[in-house]
């Protein structure tokens, strides 16, 4: 069934660019969460929580993080032609800039202070949407439907975490001061997503209409691997000297990360397992990059 709408959308597709009366719409919208879920763990030393532990008075709390990467800015550019008076193809290009979301964090204070492990990731996306359209009768205004797929051609996921430790705590080294600023970029593996959408367009002129529509996207992605593109950590040892670290002093296992769908004894897991290479990446179970909204979008078409 994929593969014949696939078929049917990049034929009608190509006949719109080539026909002599089509049309183009630059569009700008800002795109919702449709469903949230629970952030991925893509680093295994991050858990997607909110936790806080309070050791003077023994209070604390603890929370799931949820949300979705795909909320944020959509900018696209539509190509399409009406082959009959109500039915026509699209093909649309559209790049999504995802908010900053908070993907975990951890407070802890000690007689020391405060203690504050934090991880933000905001993600992108440039996809194709190759999609049949159906409008209706009028003069003026005019709706529409719309539906296809969704065709990612770029994208990444970038993960900022930074850990304050000035009690040593949080690494089982009381007394000593710990800190760490890292960045983790996420790609994602290739899967085709669906969309939809309804709308209206109001005439202008002959050549002019604005549109407004409410636009669905499905699409949720199983992440391919993972690289740390900066690294900084460092160890100040009460009455000692300061240990640090950068990103050319850690092994290929501790920078890259590569996402599989199963785990055995001949796997790259870590340090302490069988077979483990530092100069191979770290194998992990994969995780889903969650980019499922929906749009609400404006724009204006010029007939042509």
């Amino acid at each position: 069934m994929k593969k014949l709408l696939l078929a049917i959308l990049f034929v009608g597709c190509g006949s719109a660019l080539t026909a002599q009366n089509w049309y183009v719409r630059p569009t700008i919208g800002y795109t919702l969460p449709a469903i949230n879920v629970e952030f991925p763990q893509v680093n295994p030393n991050v858990k997607a929580e909110d936790a806080y532990y309070n050791m003077m008075t023994g209070d604390s709390t603890i929370k799931a993080l949820a949300g979705n990467l795909g909320q944020g800015f959509k900018a696209g550019l539509v190509v399409g032609k009406m082959l009959t008076e109500h039915v026509g193809v699209e093909m649309g290009i559209n790049y999504t800039a995802g908010h900053e979301e908070l993907m975990a964090r951890q407070v802890l204070i000690t007689p020391a202070g405060e203690t504050r492990a934090e991880a933000y990731g905001k993600a992108w996306m440039m996809d194709l949407a190759p999609s049949i359209i159906i409008q209706g009768s009028g003069d003026t205004w005019k709706p529409y439907v719309r539906a296809g797929i969704s065709i990612p051609i770029g994208g990444k996921l970038t993960i900022n975490s930074d850990v304050d430790d000035p009690s040593g705590m949080m690494i089982g080294q009381p007394g000593d001061y710990y800190n760490m600023s890292t960045s983790l970029e996420v790609v994602s593996k290739f899967v085709i997503g669906y969309q939809a959408a309804a709308g209206c367009y109001y005439a202008l002129s002959d050549k002019l209409m604005l549109n407004a529509e409410l636009h669905i996207l499905s699409f949720t992605s199983p992440a391919k691997e993972s690289e740390y593109v900066k690294y900084q950590e460092s160890i100040n040892i009460s009455g000692g000297p300061t240990i640090a670290r950068g990103l050319d002093d850690l092994t290929t296992a501790e920078k890259q990360t590569v996402f599989v769908d199963e785990l055995d004894q001949n796997s790259n897991v870590g340090p302490g397992y069988r077979g483990y290479d530092p100069n191979k990446p770290t194998e992990r179970l994969e995780s889903y990059l969650n980019l499922s909204a929906i749009t609400l979008n404006v724009g204006i078409t010029i007939l042509l």
